[in-house]
């Protein structure tokens, strides 16, 4: 999934997995979209800084 997907957080809620991806597009079946928040944007800034 990380070769696919530029993935934000990843944590087990319930033990089900609860993946947040960054996505210009709609990623997929299996993927939802959700309102963001103030964690989504800092790893989103955190993963392209480390890219650059």
């Amino acid at each position: 999934m990380q070769e696919e997907f530029q993935i934000l957080t990843s944590k087990l809620v319930a033990g089900v997995p609860l993946v947040h991806v960054f996505s210009e597009t709609n990623p997929g079946e299996g993927f939802q979209p959700v309102d963001t928040g103030l964690e989504d944007v800092f790893f989103t800034y955190i993963k392209a800084d480390k890219a650059a």
